[in-house]
């Protein structure tokens, strides 16, 4: 299939199991209604004592507090419990944050200590990707298969889930892996030309962003193929390495779809109506998209087993 055949695919299956966009939608209800957990007072604290600890170099401390009011207005919008919501995993999320659900009176808990946050977040960070693997595996299943197997779902679920974790953990380390000596040359060469540290700065980047996409097919292996954390990271390689060019339209057409749709919701969000309304077409597409990128791993995934089997016949 070409992306464009493989986009209409996805969002067939979605067209014959409405049922599947249900998850996506309850959770950002729920995170509608539910208390926020701010990082407000905790940033806000953090960012007082580096002031305070830089106080005798007053060019510094001014620029502390230009990014400290930057850094103030992004955590006065950011949720925590958004962490719920996988979006590393491909499950579709909207965060409504300016808008009441019907007049409902929203409160809010502000996370104070940094023991809390680290606590909360890692805590929050593995309740979503049990969510997450509760929402791929009847997608997976449906493209796989045709229908949901329910009690071999729900029988697989714990497993997917501990594989999930052991991905995330293996790409973060291996992200950080690129990223902390990175940090080290952006700061030698900082003090001798801001120029050189641009072009390392873009190197960097560059490279986070090749690993990120040779790591993108990880959660579709585990959870449609069933392939444990270092099987599914060789599996994704090697996909993303035999259908480079197709892998990046791909990922590029989803994410451009996502960003440009999110200008929508966001409009539509400004009433508790148009609210409800901008979640459900945002789990509807999220999920036509997630379901295609199922479909093109398993197509990909059918043609390299193929030449493999091709190839082990003509040397037999």
């Amino acid at each position: 299939m070409g992306i464009i055949d493989t986009l209409s695919a996805g969002f067939e299956v979605v067209r014959r199991k409405p049922w599947l966009i249900l998850l996506p939608i309850a959770l950002d209800v729920g995170l509608w209604i539910a208390p926020k957990l701010s990082i407000l007072s905790l940033i806000r604290s953090l960012i007082r004592e580096a002031i305070i600890s830089v106080a005798a170099y007053p060019a510094m401390a001014s620029n502390l507090r230009e990014a400290g009011r930057s850094l103030e207005q992004l955590a006065g919008n950011f949720n925590l419990a958004a962490l719920l919501s996988s979006a590393y995993l491909g499950m579709p999320g909207l965060l409504v944050s300016g808008t009441s659900f019907f007049g409902w009176s929203r409160q809010a808990i502000e996370v104070t200590g940094g023991l809390a946050f680290i606590a909360l977040a890692m805590g929050l960070s593995l309740v979503g990707l049990f969510i997450g693997a509760a929402y791929l595996g009847p997608i997976a299943q449906e493209v796989r298969d045709g229908e949901a197997d329910w009690p071999g779902l729900i029988r697989r679920l714990p497993r997917y889930w501990l594989r999930l974790i052991g991905s995330s953990l293996l790409i973060l380390f291996a992200l950080t892996f690129f990223t902390f000596p990175l940090a080290m040359m952006l700061g030698l060469f900082g003090l001798f030309s801001q120029g050189l540290a641009s072009i390392i700065m873009g190197l960097g980047w560059f490279a986070v962003l090749w690993v990120a996409l040779y790591l993108a097919f990880v959660p579709e292996a585990i959870i449609f193929g069933n392939d444990g954390v270092l099987q599914a990271v060789g599996h994704s390689i090697g996909i993303v390495r035999m259908n480079f060019w197709s892998t990046l339209g791909l990922l590029v057409l989803v994410n451009v779809i996502m960003t440009g749709l999110m200008l929508i919701w966001e409009r539509l969000s400004i009433s508790a109506p148009g609210a409800l309304v901008a979640i459900a077409a945002n789990a509807y597409v999220g999920t036509g998209l997630t379901a295609a990128v199922f479909i093109f791993y398993r197509e990909r995934l059918r043609a390299w087993q193929q030449a493999i089997d091709e190839l082990r016949s003509q040397m037999a």
